[in-house]
């Protein structure tokens, strides 16, 4: 309620009580009026302004900036008012509740970042038990001290309606994979260092989900092949298996186990 309307209603309030005093401007009744509802706006205007302040699409922009930092947000100061509300607002309108699975891998990036090397990365498998849940895998190198610290940071950042959370150290498994080129002056080597860059154990991807066909044989296309194929074994077998390379899951007594993808060699063949 703005200062106009607040002294608009003294005003007429004192000329019911009273319609011999006159309200008019310059006399003493308007100064004593004016004096009174000046400091009433105030109040109400700072009500309005705490009313605004946990709306981010109300507040004003250093309120903005509390709101963008509890969703944990990335910005800087000089960011444009209109670009940061509209990011808060899409972290208010789709929470982590489960419902998708770039959900928890925002979830799973918050937590990532506790780590300073790659091998410590977190992979969340949210669609391993339903909606509502999430099983989070550190690095074969994680130990015991560091599977409690994750699951503190994981209960710190749960989501709402998240109904269980399972941590585990995921299980190393070496794999190989062979992908068959078709086509003249492609650059076999290229092809190599890019799935080992991909997929290896150097890789940001790590711990690797599921590796796809599709993606490897997209690989070979990229670097000019007409057509490429791909196999993949387990480091020591001797036979190729022609289907996606999945990682394993299982689970006993509700402990969740799980593999870690690594391709430790790849061998890229044009004919």
């Amino acid at each position: 309620m703005d200062y106009d309307v607040i002294k608009e209603q003294i005003d007429t309030a004192i000329e019911n009580l009273d319609p011999a005093i006159s309200t008019a401007d310059g006399t003493v009744v308007s100064l004593v009026v004016a004096g009174a509802a000046v400091p009433i706006a105030g109040c109400y205007g700072y009500a309005e302004s705490v009313a605004r302040k946990p709306f981010p699409d109300q507040c004003n922009k250093s309120d903005l900036f509390h709101h963008a930092v509890l969703k944990e947000i990335p910005f800087t100061t000089d960011i444009e008012e209109d670009v940061l509300r509209e990011k808060v607002l899409s972290a208010w309108n789709y929470p982590p509740t489960g419902g998708g699975e770039s959900d928890w891998d925002t979830l799973a990036a918050s937590v990532c970042s506790l780590y300073s090397e790659k091998r410590f990365c977190v992979r969340d498998i949210w669609e391993a038990r339903g909606l509502g849940t999430v099983d989070v895998a550190i690095g074969w190198s994680g130990d015991s001290l560091q599977l409690e610290s994750l699951r503190i940071a994981i209960a710190g950042k749960r989501a709402l309606g998240l109904a269980d959370v399972q941590c585990s150290i995921a299980i190393r498994r070496n794999i190989e994979i062979k992908i068959v080129i078709t086509g003249k002056g492609v650059d076999s080597d290229a092809v190599s260092r890019e799935i080992t860059s991909r997929y290896g154990e150097s890789s940001s991807f790590m711990p690797a989900a599921s590796i796809y066909r599709s993606k490897i044989e997209s690989i070979g296309v990229m670097y000019g092949a007409d057509n490429a194929t791909m196999s993949w074994r387990n480091v020591g077998d001797t036979d190729w298996n022609i289907s996606d390379c999945l990682t394993d899951r299982s689970f006993v007594n509700l402990q969740s186990v799980y593999e870690h993808l690594v391709v430790t060699s790849v061998v890229a063949e044009v004919i």
